[in-house]
């Protein structure tokens, strides 16, 4: 996922569908998605807008299959967090606890 360093991109909609087809990635963006690379462990970061830093991460996750493997089923395990019916669940408990909150 190359973006430049500007990018006001924060979480790209890709990454849901990399995730749930268990991809690893690379990626140029820092903040949230940073996070949950470094949490579920299932991508490399480079510098934006620098080819050597690219090339660098690519080459890494080329030639290390053990890891590969390693962040490609992070990243399915990972991506349940994200289906419609866990997210529709945590949804719900939020509304639920506001509404018992508000009746008191």
């Amino acid at each position: 996922m190359p973006y430049a360093s500007w990018s006001t991109v924060a979480m790209p909609v890709k990454l849901y569908d990399y995730l749930a087809a268990g991809l690893p990635f690379i990626t140029s963006l820092m903040g949230e998605l940073q996070e949950l690379m470094r949490r579920c462990d299932v991508g490399l970061s480079y510098r934006a807008e620098d080819a050597g830093s690219l090339a660098d991460a690519i080459e890494s996750i080329a030639n290390d299959e053990g890891r590969r493997k390693a962040m490609a089923a992070n990243a399915r395990r990972c991506a349940r967090q994200f289906e419609r019916d866990e997210q529709y669940s945590r949804f719900a408990d939020i509304v639920e606890r506001v509404a018992r909150d508000e009746r008191r």
